[in-house]
């Protein structure tokens, strides 16, 4: 109930920018083009459903509920992260990227918070489960972690 509740305070920002804001995500990870914006950086239109930035890691982080297995949601997370961090190399034309983890943790608050899941946690808790138990991932253990935290942010407990 209450990661629903803050979903929808989030979702609730009249648009992206508003959350890019109240989530404290630089403005170069916008991925807004700059005639998008006036000139107090709020959307001049809203997005198409297409045009929304992030869209295709969004995407695939709402296929995760539809999987079984560990391993399966574990490439779906791992996809939308790679997804996640195309997304900003592609829009600045290899110019800027998402380097660490402190800049990835309020992207990925904002990609989960608009994906749709019925329950982030026990979904995240369970692929954690299993990358917890094997030595060789602890690229996919960092990511656990950021996305744990992105749960617990929507959740309210940070």
């Amino acid at each position: 109930k209450k990661y629903t509740d803050k979903v929808n305070e989030i979702n609730q920002k009249s648009d992206n920018v508003e959350q890019f804001k109240f989530l404290d995500i630089p403005q170069k990870f916008w991925l807004i083009k700059k005639d998008k914006l006036d000139e107090n950086n709020k959307l001049i239109e809203p997005f198409e459903p297409h045009q929304i930035p992030y869209i295709d890691a969004i995407n695939e982080l709402s296929k995760l509920s539809k999987l079984k297995s560990p391993r399966e949601k574990l490439g779906v997370l791992l996809m939308m992260h790679s997804l996640m961090k195309s997304a900003v190399v592609d829009f600045h034309k290899g110019k800027e990227e998402v380097c660490s983890m402190d800049e990835e943790l309020p992207i990925m608050i904002y990609i989960l918070l608009h994906a749709k899941m019925e329950n982030a946690a026990a979904e995240l808790n369970f692929v954690d489960d299993y990358v917890q138990f094997d030595p060789t991932l602890e690229s996919e253990k960092r990511l656990m972690t950021n996305l744990r935290v992105s749960e617990r942010f929507g959740r309210g407990k940070t």
